[in-house]
């Protein structure tokens, strides 16, 4: 499936860039020895009458603006979540509000179907974003996420994170709920990884790492596998 991104229009801190898609042996090299090291200090993964809610207090060991920046490319948001297929930007209906549609492949055992997600995203304060569910538009009933991104110490970041969504799709009765929180649970350890990781690469690209460069144009644009 074709991704609608464009790949020169990346968000990130000062004039932070992707050009076009490469593999080379110098990427896979600095990415062997790049260290990732988040520590997720609070998660939990719920289920209350057909909605999940997740919760997760992380130190990532990567400066709090590369971390944001990372968070808040939406065009590329499927770098992070393993799940996410396709991501495009939609018109928003209010100022300072970004619309965010998002593919999900959604799987219980076997079985994987695909699922629209859109979203809200404003910028409540200074590292405070809300996500709120456009469920018209959706295959969910409702969904919020709060991300809450403070730097920590000399060149780490703290993230308060917090999430509900109901989904407007059947789920088998008992497995299906255990499924899929142990698919969140997966799926957030595996994107609080990537964010470390991408926002390690970037604050290496702006001191001028070529590698750091070379590595975020590699592996069909999705550096961080891990």
């Amino acid at each position: 499936m074709e991704r609608r991104v464009n790949h020169d229009d990346h968000q990130a801190p000062r004039g932070y860039r992707v050009g076009p898609l490469r593999v080379c042996l110098p990427a896979l090299v600095f990415l062997s020895h790049l260290s990732v090291a988040s520590e997720l200090n609070v998660f939990s993964v719920t289920e209350r009458d057909g909605e999940f809610e997740s919760r997760i207090e992380a130190l990532i060991d990567a400066p709090a603006e590369y971390v944001y920046a990372v968070i808040t490319d939406y065009k590329h948001i499927y770098r992070i979540n393993p799940s996410i297929v396709e991501s495009e930007l939609l018109p928003a209906e209010d100022d300072g509000v970004v619309r965010v549609r998002s593919r999900i492949q959604h799987c219980l055992s076997f079985f994987c179907t695909e699922v629209d997600m859109v979203e809200d995203v404003r910028e409540v304060d200074d590292g405070l974003l809300v996500a709120t569910t456009v469920p018209e538009i959706s295959s969910f009933k409702s969904g919020t996420a709060m991300w809450h991104i403070r730097p920590f110490g000399k060149e780490g970041t703290r993230i308060q994170y917090r999430a509900s969504i109901k989904p407007d799709f059947f789920i088998p009765p008992v497995i299906g709920s255990l499924f899929i929180k142990a698919n969140i649970r997966k799926e957030l350890t595996t994107s609080f990884t990537r964010i470390e990781c991408l926002a390690k690469i970037m604050a290496r690209h702006r001191t001028g790492d070529k590698a750091a460069t070379v590595a975020m144009r590699s592996g069909e644009n999705r550096p961080c596998t891990g």
